[in-house]
């Protein structure tokens, strides 16, 4: 038994009463379809005995698991209860075991003793305690050993227990730990030896409880992990293993208080008092960020001011007013929280469309480099040109928007069929599309009209000759394609204005090439994840960051405008974290209203899980920003997507995924097949 034959079993189980192909199982674990035999022969070995061997069913090409709930339940804990004689450690695994003896033993521990607990060799152990010893030297860490007594670190009892953290951490992310120990014989080890189980509860409790006193809230993300804090902290005062004096200076505020309550209620007394409500205030503050609820608020305003200063000098370089952009506002002071935190714990952000933002903007980026100053003297802190690039995107969409609402275009419907025809034409053109019709009228009346009405330009349901204004014929009833159609020629005649006016308005942002609207609606989640619109391990503040993150691309193509980016936020503060519709995922959407041009999807991988305040379903490995008409195509995409991302194999693959190409690769693997069973 080992990791990859539980990883089957695991596997195997989750379908029951499923034939499962040789081919399929091999796909999902990653090796061969020779290996997936193997894999069989041993569980059957492994196993034993009739009542479990018989619930295996295997032929030359598939195997079949029948066993019911209280079957599994029972297989599941011969599993979690074998001993490291019958599961064999990789060195990946005993490493963190060996380090977890030698960080909690109070006696040092022998090479003989380590050999019968663990069933390697004496030299394989050695092999394996160079390996530690160089790591714990990377902590600062030291151990001493005597081949009569063994090996025992000398170090401050806060050492042990913040080298703890990190062992536990590389063995699983802590807020899973509790939930993932079924089939992982290591976490069944750590849970027993940490005694994890005995002091769940209470830690719960005690946490529930402090949340309530001190009117926070803290992310799941967080509760979890700090559950497995407290854990080991009981488990070192019952074992009478005390914390020093914390240096340097004292934490104050309310990590303080917060460990005052928590310590208050711990059943074990320490001596030690001061001392561990010092040292758990540190953890509080320097891994929890209790420190930033009380601060949260003052740094929105800080930005927002820093932002409307920053406005206000872009305004007199453009000569147009940006300072009346809320949305601009609020999301460029969104944008600079996460900055600031990025920058400020030196984490830097890889911006795939700053080359092409600095070659299609170069002269506006020399503009908004200009202004910069306004925002690094608040931040203490300077922007690079890849944080600099987002922040210009942010920008061309305003001015874009502002011109728009000052330039909507004006066109004459001209109709050969008669004026009810003609406007319930004009109806549904403004329906779809954003236009001034100044006038309807008929053909033969259009010269004359043409006289005393001006328009940008003309849409007619006959060929118009002699015609001294730019026209596009449709149907009389409009067609999809002739909506795509006049949406397409009013980007043309919009860019000809654009053009026009900066040959008068030099100083003017250069705005980019509308692209066409395709014929075609996408028929794939695949086909939608065009280049730049797959986000790998970005660094992201929080949730409203995270949605913000998601959705630029599309802002920045047009594809949605920055009232729908301010909706998707707006969404999730008035009617709570409903967008992380499974675990691990969030789809951030808004109301088609708010500005969508088409259908669009980003997929964003944070760096680290985000926690959205789902009481289940947090934190969030994968965001999906969509934007979608409300067309039943449109909405059996949606529901393809959302397939998808629930398929836990297909969800695994994507947190593993190591570049764009195999994201899309593993999205196309997924579109045809009909395992979306959860």
């Amino acid at each position: 038994m080992n990791e990859h034959l539980c990883n089957f079993i695991r596997l195997i189980t989750s379908h029951p009463e499923e034939t499962l192909h040789f081919s399929f199982v091999s796909a999902q674990l990653k090796v061969s379809e020779r290996m997936i035999r193997n894999y069989c022969a041993s569980t059957e070995e492994f196993l034993g005995t009739e009542v479990f061997s018989s619930l295996f069913q295997v032929n030359s090409s598939s195997v079949l698991y029948s066993g019911n709930a209280e079957q599994t339940e029972a297989l599941i804990s011969q599993i979690h209860n074998t001993d490291f004689y019958n599961y064999k450690l990789s060195r990946k695994e005993r490493l963190p075991v060996i380090s977890l003896l030698l960080l909690l033993s109070h006696m040092p521990i022998t090479i003989a003793q380590l050999e019968g607990f663990l069933y390697v060799s004496r030299g394989t152990l050695l092999k394996d305690l160079e390996i530690i010893q160089r790591q714990f030297e990377t902590r600062h860490l030291y151990f001493t050993k005597n081949k009569s007594r063994g090996y025992i670190l000398e170090c401050a009892e806060s050492q042990k227990r913040n080298a703890v953290f990190q062992v536990l951490a590389e063995i699983h992310p802590l807020d899973h730990m509790f939930f993932s120990q079924r089939y992982n014989i290591c976490l069944g080890f750590v849970n027993r030896f940490l005694k994890l189980d005995k002091h769940y509860t209470q830690m719960e409790l005690i946490l529930q409880q402090m949340e309530k006193h001190f009117s926070i809230q803290l992310s799941d993300h967080h509760f979890y992990c700090l559950i497995i804090y407290l854990c080991v902290i009981i488990l070192r005062l019952t074992d009478r293993c005390f914390v020093e004096p914390c240096i340097p200076a004292a934490v104050t505020g309310l990590p303080i208080a917060a460990a005052d309550f928590i310590m208050q209620k711990f059943e074990t007394y320490s001596p030690c008092y001061e001392n561990e409500v010092q040292y758990l205030a540190g953890i509080l503050k320097e891994e929890f960020f209790l420190h930033l609820q009380d601060q949260e608020d003052l740094d929105a305003v800080r930005f927002q001011l820093a932002v409307h200063e920053f406005l206000t000098a872009l305004s007199l370089s453009y000569g147009e007013d940006l300072t009346q952009d809320s949305h601009l506002a609020e999301y460029l002071a969104a944008h600079l929280h996460g900055t600031w935190h990025r920058l400020s714990h030196k984490k830097l952000l890889h911006n795939p469309l700053k080359e092409q933002m600095l070659k299609e903007y170069g002269q506006d980026f020399l503009i908004l480099k200009q202004h910069l100053p306004i925002l690094e003297k608040e931040m203490g802190t300077s922007i690079n040109d890849h944080e600099a690039a987002y922040i210009l995107m942010h920008v061309v969409s305003a001015v874009r928007r502002l011109f728009n609402q000052e330039h909507v275009l004006e066109v004459i419907i001209a109709c050969n069929t008669g004026m009810g025809t003609a406007n319930f034409l004009a109806e549904s053109i403004r329906k779809y599309l954003k236009l001034h019709i100044v006038s309807v009228t008929s053909i033969h009346s259009l010269p004359q009209l043409l006289t005393r009405q001006n328009a940008d330009f003309i849409i007619s349901t006959v060929p118009l000759r002699s015609c001294r204004l730019p026209w596009i014929q449709i149907h009389a009833v409009p067609t999809r394609e002739d909506i795509l159609a006049i949406q397409i020629f009013t980007n043309e005649i919009a860019e000809k204005l654009i053009s026009h006016r900066q040959q008068f308005r030099p100083e003017m942002l250069p705005l980019p090439k509308s692209k066409p609207a395709s014929p075609s609606l996408p028929v794939s989640f695949s086909s939608l994840l065009t280049e730049g619109h797959i986000l790998l391990n970005r660094s992201v503040h929080d949730w409203k960051d995270a949605v913000i993150t998601a959705g630029e691309p599309l802002l920045f193509e047009q594809i949605i405008s920055c009232e729908y980016l301010n909706a998707m936020v707006s969404s999730v503060i008035e009617n709570g974290p409903y967008i992380v519709f499974a675990p691990g995922i969030a789809l951030a959407h808004a109301s088609p209203e708010f500005g969508v041009q088409d259908m669009g999807v980003v997929l964003l991988r944070p760096a680290a899980p985000v926690p959205f305040g789902h009481p289940l379903n947090d934190p969030v490995h994968i965001v999906a920003a969509l934007c979608m008409q409300e067309s039943a195509s449109h909405i059996n995409i949606l529901f393809h997507i959302m397939n998808i991302l629930c398929n836990r194999y297909a969800f695994h693959e994507l947190l593993s995924a190591g570049t764009e190409d195999e994201v899309r690769e593993i999205i196309k693997r997924y579109e045809n097949t009909s395992l979306t069973k959860m």
